[in-house]
């Protein structure tokens, strides 16, 4: 008999898809505002943003792993999610946004790549032994520069001020 919606129902545990992320060796990482949050800033978000690795094969793990955990992959701009630069993700009710090219333009000129971002990365080890990769502050402020919404300019504003006090230490 089939199970309904409510029975198959599983509450998102970002934990645990990140440790999944790093154990299937997926080239990823988290940004947005959620980066912010881990870099010291006091924003808050609802969502989750992955820049993952345009690489056919890291694309491919990522794909791999979503189907084993039953999430469910919405591509942009076309049905196949292999030609498409922006997926969403949806999981326990959340959504995460997935990024994956090999960069963006910026509004303010210039571009950042995922091969800079991920070469500058720093990897925060959370309370568990877990690391999460997330981009350098400046790789991050390119990343708020590439729509340049309200939000984007309160959280460069953030940015700048970490960045400041990093540079004081």
């Amino acid at each position: 008999m089939p199970r309904c919606a409510v029975e198959r129902y599983q509450p998102f545990n970002p934990l645990k898809f990140i440790q999944t992320l790093n154990a299937s060796g997926i080239k990823y990482l988290l940004i947005g505002r959620r980066a912010l949050v881990f870099h010291g800033a006091p924003v808050q978000t609802v969502d989750y943003d992955f820049f993952i690795s345009y690489e056919k094969k890291n694309f491919r793990l990522f794909l791999d792993l979503c189907d084993r955990l039953d999430l469910e992959v919405i591509p942009f701009g076309t049905d196949d999610p292999s030609k498409s630069c922006k997926l969403s993700v949806y999981a326990g009710g959340e959504k995460m946004d997935i990024f994956r090219a090999k960069g963006y333009s910026l509004k303010s000129g210039g571009t950042v790549t995922f091969d800079e971002m991920w070469a500058t990365r720093q990897v925060i080890r959370l309370e568990d032994g877990t690391e999460l990769f997330v981009p350098s502050l400046e790789c991050l402020e390119k990343t708020k520069r590439i729509r340049l919404t309200p939000k984007d300019v309160e959280d460069i504003k953030y940015i700048r001020e970490l960045i400041a006090r990093r540079d004081r230490l």
